[in-house]
């Protein structure tokens, strides 16, 4: 795994025999653009992340194991975001990413609205959730079903996201709000979201997906830097 990222310069490539995209990181609200599993495109962009209008600065960037990691800051220097794309396997056919992204201020007062999105190849994007209480945000996950694959969005590690689905025959794209309000100097907020892609099962059961949230909300290894 440590192999798989490449960057130069700015721009960074990820090649495994299952999964390929890129990333330019001075973009970090783009994501990895092109994303392929296997020979299959399944993603114009995945997980792209920043601060609801903010204009993100690249500080730094760099490989560390399986981790890109971009170090941000806002263009009067007082708010600060770290996003880490991570490589993560699974057991069996899934293969996929972890967003980690921690936001902090200089400041006494601050209200960051930290965001992601995706945007996804010719699919349906649908919210799953279990049980019946719309206020359990923890259960919840956003399914997403191509042609022969299919995705699974979730939050991990207690990450309150809140999840956004288009309407039927709008753009399949899936965004989350990972973190906002008020928060001040001294104060980290972090959030995990996770996207596992799987061959076949376009149409997964409830049974399906809950085996597949049970699985994915393993915990991943420490962060590397």
């Amino acid at each position: 795994m440590t192999e798989a990222w490449r960057l130069e310069a700015n721009r960074a490539t990820l090649r495994t025999p299952e999964l390929s995209a890129m990333l330019d990181a001075t973009q970090p609200g783009l994501g990895l653009q092109s994303v392929f599993r296997g020979e299959q495109k399944v993603a114009d962009s995945l997980f792209g992340v920043g601060l609801e209008s903010e204009t993100l600065r690249l500080v730094d960037c760099f490989v560390r194991t399986s981790d890109l990691v971009g170090r941000y800051e806002t263009a009067n220097g007082q708010t600060h975001l770290t996003a880490y794309w991570r490589l993560s396997h699974a057991e069996g056919s899934g293969i996929g990413i972890d967003l980690v992204a921690s936001v902090s201020t200089d400041v006494l007062e601050a209200f960051p609205d930290l965001r992601s999105s995706s945007t996804y190849r010719d699919s349906n994007a649908v919210l799953w959730q279990a049980g019946d209480d719309a206020n359990e945000k923890s259960d919840r996950a956003v399914i997403v079903a191509g042609d022969g694959w299919s995705a699974v969005e979730l939050p991990l590690e207690g990450s309150h996201a809140e999840p956004s689905v288009p309407t039927d025959g709008e753009q399949p794209s899936v965004s989350w709000r990972l973190a906002s309000g008020f928060m001040e100097k001294g104060v980290i907020r972090r959030a995990v979201l996770r996207c596992r892609l799987q061959h076949g099962a376009s149409q997964p059961s409830d049974t399906q997906v809950a085996a597949w949230l049970e699985d994915l909300r393993v915990p991943g290894p420490p962060l590397s830097a």
